[in-house]
């Protein structure tokens, strides 16, 4: 099976465009995960949200974001209000130009990506930005 890719976009260089795919170079199927289990039985646990004044669990929905604007105070944020500051995205990566390998900070080559042409008709516009 083919991986999904993590980004489906287009790439432009001057007036060149293509539709690209970004797909993670290592794979979550590539990665070693563990889950949690009980020592003495072997079954999987689960991770219940525990009110921290209280220590009653939460019910199912109860819980909400907050970001912490002083010492234990913060301001509790909705999915919808994340939602709408949500920056647009064109889905277009623009080559304004290169660079040296070497000038690039190291912070930013976190995660490896294989870009590659979305397409049959993207192939000859990508192999011209290459």
């Amino acid at each position: 099976m083919a991986p999904r890719p993590a980004w489906r976009g287009y790439l432009k260089l001057s007036l060149v465009t293509c539709a690209v795919e970004l797909t993670n170079v290592v794979t979550q199927a590539e990665k070693v995960s563990f889950r949690v289990l009980n020592r003495k039985t072997g079954n999987t646990v689960r991770r219940v949200y525990v009110d921290s004044a209280s220590g009653k669990p939460l019910d199912e929905g109860d819980e909400i974001k907050g970001y912490e604007i002083g010492d234990g105070d913060f301001v509790q944020i909705e999915e919808e209000e994340i939602e709408a500051v949500q920056i647009e995205s064109s889905h277009t990566m623009s080559l304004d130009g290169f660079i040296e390998k070497s000038s690039i900070q190291q912070i930013y080559l976190d995660t490896p990506y294989y870009v590659t042409p979305a397409d049959e008709v993207s192939e000859e516009a990508f192999a011209v930005i290459r």
